[in-house]
């Protein structure tokens, strides 16, 4: 089932799912997809869209027929709705993780469902209310893949572990899934998160091995609480005492851990207290081994190796993966002389296949350049960087060339880097193509720059997270310059994969760690706000990364 939204707004999705087990989402915007597991928490699910792209298009699928449609919110809310928010608000409310999906442009919030005689005990079908979907292709699970999972999760972790402990080499890894007291749903759910964020046990692949095997130090990691309660493991307590001496745990730490997650993916190198033991699966059915007991000690085990534990990031994103700034080839093809003194604008561009800029970014370079700064053209390869065209004198004082990574931080860090009498310059500007402008106007923001009070100056400011200067346009004065949290600001970037982490790493980031320097940092203009009733700056959003439209009259 697939909407297409062509204006900008506010959107009510309802969905009747009387035989779904799990939603997928599907939202095309600005070119790009983002896809998400939903669980429905009843047979009928209603949804808030807030849309503030054009052109966007949702597409839900499901494992079962299901019926939606889709109604623009027009005006304030309906007075059905509001009774129903404000009534809900005052009675015992089912403690649900809430379904909040964000893409560019798009967020989808779900609206719980009201009821007066709703249970206030949260269902198991909480387990994963929402996931996104890392490699852009959804999780398939056959009728005889599930039936092998159900099968396995069933049984209790204490009983998976002491079978697979007995087969798996030391340096091996080992896999628990723990599906007891869930409903069929919420085991579907579980499944299919433990094959998107862990990975496939069976061809020992996945996120988490991935992880464990390039990080020695994770002893495990794991994912998914167990939220029903403890029930006491032990009724012998000496013989308690005697193992938990031989394993080295304190018993207040065992009495005070809650159970063991759901879902866990163990070293078996970290578990060398169980080795020293002489400890088999045998021991569970001999009775030397209590089998609560095993589950809550695992976890325990791994630290008093000194072996990290931690909990999987479910989002691919959240896995942190950088490169160093000298991992990505980069070319100077034409130095820049003597910047000292001089005011130099970095500009960081796309090249195209071809190797050159775009047109409207050499126009803004020559419009700089006229406007009396020294340019040193920055060019974001899409092919091979040593075939990047120079854009030539009339454009460009200078010109370099780096491989695609890290985004526009990682070139501007990489060139400081290069470059480091770049630090010597009277003021350092820095911009990149995202903005278009009427160039014959631009030297009045020129103007505007060379007369600001502040050392690190902003065309425009944004509140979303905190407040902070757009990193499309950021002047650095000779304060800022000399200023060491500058220099250690920049000494500290690296070539992050993930987008959203570049820009609340760096761009969000950064006025705050200027300003915490003594530095006075300040925008041009606020956005929608117009100069001498002839600027006016419009903001989108576009692939994760602020686009601005400068419109001098």
């Amino acid at each position: 089932m697939t909407f297409a939204i062509s204006e900008p707004g506010k959107y009510f999705l309802s969905l009747n799912c009387r035989n779904v087990n799990i939603l997928i989402f599907t939202i095309e915007s600005d070119g790009e997809a983002n896809s998400y597991y939903v669980m429905p928490r009843s047979e009928k699910n209603l949804y808030f869209l807030r849309c503030n792209a054009k052109n966007l298009k949702l597409t839900v699928s499901a494992d079962s027929p299901f019926t939606g449609k889709l109604v623009r919110r027009r005006g304030i809310r309906s007075f059905g709705m509001r009774k129903k928010q404000i009534l809900s608000s005052f009675l015992p409310r089912r403690k649900l993780r809430k379904i909040d999906l964000r893409s560019p442009g798009v967020s989808i919030q779900e609206i719980s469902g009201f009821s007066f005689f709703q249970d206030t005990k949260a269902p198991d079908n909480d387990v994963v209310p929402a996931l996104r979907i890392r490699d852009k292709a959804a999780v398939t699970l056959s009728k005889q893949d599930l039936k092998a999972l159900q099968a396995e999760m069933l049984a209790s972790l204490a009983k998976q572990f002491a079978r697979k402990f007995d087969d798996c080499p030391d340096s091996g890894f080992i896999f628990l899934l723990n599906g007891e007291g869930l409903s069929p749903k919420s085991q579907v759910a579980l499944s299919i998160w433990a094959k998107e964020v862990i990975g496939d046990p069976a061809q020992e692949c996945g996120p988490a091995w991935d992880l464990l095997r390039s990080n020695p130090s994770i002893g495990a990691v794991f994912g998914i609480a167990d939220s029903r309660t403890i029930v006491t493991p032990w009724s012998n307590g000496r013989r308690l005492e005697k193992m938990l001496d031989a394993l080295g745990i304190d018993e207040v730490e065992i009495a005070s851990a809650g159970r063991s997650p759901r879902c866990m993916l163990v070293r078996k190198s970290s578990l060398v207290a169980l080795k020293a033991l002489n400890f088999s699966g045998e021991d569970l059915t001999n009775g030397l081994v209590n089998e609560r007991l095993l589950e809550l000690v695992l976890l325990p085990l791994v630290k008093r190796t000194g072996a990290l534990i931690a909990e999987m990031p479910t989002e691919k994103s959240y896995i942190l993966q950088y490169e160093g700034l000298d991992d990505a080839r980069f070319i100077i093809h034409r130095p820049l002389d003597s910047p000292a003194g001089k005011d130099i604008c970095l500009f960081v561009g796309l090249l195209n296949k071809s190797g050159t800029f775009s047109p409207h970014a050499l126009r803004y370079m020559q419009a700089l350049r006229s406007a009396g700064l020294r340019i040193f053209a920055l060019g974001v390869a899409t092919g091979d960087v040593a075939s990047a065209i120079d854009p030539g004198n009339d454009i460009c004082d200078a010109f370099a060339a780096r491989e695609n990574s890290g985004y526009d931080f990682a070139l501007w860090a990489t060139a400081l880097r290069r470059c480091p009498d770049l630090w010597d310059a009277n003021s350092l500007l820095m911009a990149n193509d995202s903005v278009f402008v009427a160039e014959d106007r631009l030297p009045r923001i020129i103007e505007e720059l060379n007369r600001s009070v502040f050392d690190v100056t902003g065309l425009t400011g944004c509140e979303m997270e905190n407040f902070h200067l757009q990193s499309f346009f950021i002047r650095l004065n000779r304060t800022a310059l000399e200023n060491p949290a500058v220099r250690k600001f920049w000494d500290q970037v690296v070539s992050w994969k993930d987008k959203f982490r570049i820009i609340s790493a760096y761009e969000v980031a950064m006025t705050a760690k200027y300003e915490s320097a003594g530095l006075r940092c300040g925008a041009l203009f606020d956005p929608g706000r117009t100069l001498g009733g002839g600027v006016s700056i419009h903001q989108s959003i576009y692939g994760g990364k602020f686009c601005s439209k400068v419109i001098l009259l």
